[in-house]
């Protein structure tokens, strides 16, 4: 009975640390029997460290997306103010067109600023974007100021 038991395996799982003639594996079986779970542990360890850290990268991907998309809705809304104002729009007018424009980008005009010496006519224009996702101690925006014009008025 004790060698059927030994070839299913109970009779190494049975067998006490000590037990007088047990050498091998029954023996290095025993020896280790205080290390079960720790793989489970060392997993569960791994898993969570790389769930913070793909979530830390997605909200820096949310910022970087975020500055390019503030960079070219600012771009563009001073291509906007400084087209309008060499048309001799009003400053209200021009600043309304540019914030149109950086509102059709996703962005939200913070200022804007029209100069006019002539024959010289530029535009200062800042946009700002929020993220979808942010983290404590990171900014709520993201801003972007470009500048356009026709300097010498051509």
């Amino acid at each position: 009975m004790r060698g059927l038991a030994t070839v299913r395996g109970l009779g190494a799982m049975s067998a006490p640390r000590d037990a007088p003639g047990r050498s091998g594996a029954a023996a290095g079986w025993a020896l280790g029997r205080g290390d079960r779970g720790n793989a489970t542990l060392a997993v569960v360890a791994l898993g969570a460290a790389l769930a913070v850290g793909l979530a830390v990268g997605a909200v820096v991907l949310a910022y970087v997306a975020c500055m390019r998309q503030a960079g070219a809705a600012s771009d563009l809304a001073a291509l906007t103010a400084a087209i309008q104002a060499a048309d001799n729009l009003d400053d209200a007018a021009v600043c309304s067109a540019a914030g149109e424009t950086a509102r059709r980008n996703g962005a939200r005009l913070v200022s804007c600023d029209i100069v006019r010496a002539a024959p010289e006519v530029a535009a200062c224009v800042e946009v700002a974007v929020r993220p979808g996702w942010t983290l404590p101690g990171l900014p709520a925006e993201v801003t972007a100021r470009s500048y356009a014009g026709n300097p010498g008025g051509g």
